[in-house]
């Protein structure tokens, strides 16, 4: 879970400040539903980086947040970015956790990708 104490407080329902907004962690049919929020692009000669996709990140803040997503539009841009960094740490802390575990070779975990090839898997 993560908690974001708001800059700005906004108004809530019949008048209630709301200054702080939870984000629960991520669930499997949160991800099959909406994927990631970023993807991976491919440079040629090798290397490449992550983009992010700004209306899957926005799903995923009104699919976290403990209050009524029509709230979200009061935000300012501080509190809107803060939001947004909660949800890229759950999916970097998860992969940082996956390549930590697949690197001590943890039983039933396999380094190799869905299509049989080895090599880091981009979330």
């Amino acid at each position: 879970m993560a908690s974001i104490k708001l800059s700005s407080p906004i108004e809530g329902h019949r008048g209630q400040k709301i200054a702080e907004i939870e984000l629960r962690e991520p669930r499997y049919a949160d991800f099959m539903e909406l994927g990631s929020p970023v993807v991976w692009i491919n440079m040629d000669g090798g290397g490449g980086f992550e983009q992010e996709t700004v209306s899957i990140t926005n799903a995923w803040i009104e699919r976290l947040c403990d209050i009524d997503p029509n709230f979200l539009a009061k935000l300012n841009l501080a509190d809107t970015l803060a939001l947004r960094n909660a949800v890229m740490r759950f999916f970097r802390e998860a992969r940082e956790t996956m390549e930590l575990t697949q690197s001590i070779g943890s039983p039933g975990l396999s380094s190799s990708g869905s299509d049989g090839t080895s090599g880091p898997s981009k979330i």
